[in-house]
C-alpha cells in the first residue's frame, strides 16, 4: 500500500513540476534571440611534415560528421524558436532572421547545415502548384566578409597588440611558467617525431590540435611518438588555448567588440519594435573563448564542435525584460548581473558605452 501511495505521490510531483515548467514558458515571451555557434567537426588545420595524412577534402574542412552536428543543432533551434516560443514563422521570412559567418569553408558550410535544420527541406516557397526548388529547399542568405579584413567573429592572434598582451598578462603567469618548465624537456622529442619545430609552450597548441583530430579519425601516430606523449600534448594544448583568454585584458582586446555588438542587437530589440527576431553568428572556438573572457567568466575547456552560446531577451509576466545567457543549454551566470538573468543595464556595464559596434 505504501509503495502504491509513494508511486502516486511521485507522479503527482512530476505533474506539478511539468505544469510549472509549462506555465513558466507560457508566461515568458521570447522577444529576440542571438546565437554564436562554433563550426562542426573538421579536418586538422595542418599536417605533420614527418607523417602527413591524406585528407580527401583538404585541411581545415568541415566533415560529414560536422555537417550532421550543425544540422541537429538547427533542428533543436527550430523546436525552440518556431514550435516552442513562436519567435520565428514556420516558413522563412527574410525580415526576421540575419545570418553571419566568418569567411572560411568550414564556417560557411556549418551555417548552411544548421539552416537546413532550422528551415528544412519542404518548407521552401512554391511557384504556382509546385515547390520553387527541388524538394521544397529553402535558400537563406549567409553574410560574410573577407578573412583578411577585421572581423568581429575572428580572433587575430598575430597583431602586435595581442602579442604585447600575451607577453604582459599570459607569459608572466605563475601557472604558465610552471607548465613551461614541466614540458620544455620534451620539446626536442616532439619536434623530431612530428617535424614541427617546438621551442615554446605557445607552439604546443597547434601540435595538439592535429593530434586530437588525427586521433578522432584513428590516424596512426608519427614514429617516435607514443600514446602517452599524445595524451600529454593534447591536454597541454587545450590548457594553453584556454589560458590565453584567462586575463580580463585579453577578453577586452579579443571579445569586447563582439559583446558590444551582441548588446547592440539586444538593445535595439528591447527598445524598438524590430521585425528582426533572430541573429545567427557562426565562428570558431576562439570566438567563444574571447566572448566568455569579455563576459569576465573565462572558460576552462575549449568549446566543442557545434558549441552554441545563446542570448535570449524575454518579457516576463510582470512586464520586465531580462536577458538569459546559455552555453550548450546550460544557464550562464555573469558576475555583473544580480541573478542568472541580466537586465540590459547590467550587461551593458561590462563595457564602455563608446565601445566600437562592429558592422555585421
Amino acid at each position: 500500500m505504501y509503495k502504491i501511495f509513494r508511486h502516486l505521490l511521485l507522479l503527482s510531483c512530476f505533474n506539478i513540476a511539468a505544469f510549472t515548467t509549462l506555465q513558466a514558458k507560457e508566461n515568458d515571451k521570447l522577444i529576440f534571440a542571438l546565437d554564436i555557434v562554433r563550426h562542426g567537426d573538421r579536418t586538422p588545420i595542418r599536417n605533420f611534415p614527418n607523417s602527413p595524412h591524406d585528407w580527401p577534402q583538404g585541411l581545415g574542412q568541415l566533415t560529414a560528421k560536422g555537417m550532421q552536428q550543425e544540422f541537429l543543432l538547427g533542428t533543436k533551434l527550430r523546436q525552440r524558436y518556431i514550435e516552442e516560443y513562436h519567435l520565428l514563422p514556420s516558413q522563412y521570412d527574410a525580415k526576421t532572421i540575419y545570418v553571419r559567418s566568418t569567411d572560411y569553408d568550414r564556417t560557411l558550410m556549418s551555417a548552411q547545415s544548421l539552416l537546413q535544420g532550422l528551415y528544412p527541406v519542404g518548407t521552401g516557397p512554391h511557384a504556382t502548384d509546385k515547390p520553387a526548388l527541388p524538394n521544397g529547399f529553402q535558400p537563406i542568405p549567409i553574410h560574410t566578409m573577407p578573412a583578411d579584413e577585421k572581423d568581429v567573429l575572428l580572433v587575430n592572434t598575430d597583431t602586435p597588440k595581442f602579442k604585447q598582451l600575451m607577453e604582459k598578462h599570459v607569459l608572466t603567469r605563475t601557472d604558465w611558467q610552471a607548465k613551461e618548465r614541466d614540458l620544455k624537456g620534451k620539446y626536442a622529442k616532439w619536434s623530431k617525431a612530428t617535424g614541427v619545430e617546438i621551442s615554446s609552450l605557445t607552439q604546443v597548441q597547434s601540435l595538439a590540435d592535429t593530434l586530437h583530430v588525427n586521433r578522432l579519425y584513428s590516424v596512426a601516430l608519427p614514429k617516435g611518438l607514443g600514446n602517452q606523449d599524445a595524451d600529454e600534448i593534447i591536454e597541454a594544448g587545450k590548457w594553453v588555448f584556454v589560458t590565453k583568454f584567462k586575463p580580463k585584458e585579453m577578453g577586452q582586446e579579443t571579445g569586447m567588440h563582439l559583446l558590444a555588438t551582441i548588446f547592440h542587437f539586444l538593445q535595439k530589440a528591447d527598445h524598438q519594435n524590430e521585425k528582426l527576431k533572430y541573429v545567427l553568428l557562426v565562428g570558431h572556438d576562439s570566438s567563444i573563448l574571447a566572448l566568455f573572457s569579455a563576459l569576465q567568466i573565462p572558460l576552462d575547456q575549449p568549446p566543442p564542435y557545434a558549441a552554441c552560446v545563446n542570448f535570449s531577451l524575454f518579457e516576463r509576466k510582470n512586464g520586465e525584460r531580462e536577458i538569459e545567457i546559455r552555453f550548450n543549454d546550460t544557464p550562464v551566470k555573469v558576475s555583473a548581473c544580480s541573478k542568472t538573468a541580466c537586465t540590459a543595464a547590467e550587461l551593458g556595464s561590462l563595457f564602455n558605452e563608446k565601445q566600437t559596434i562592429a558592422t555585421i
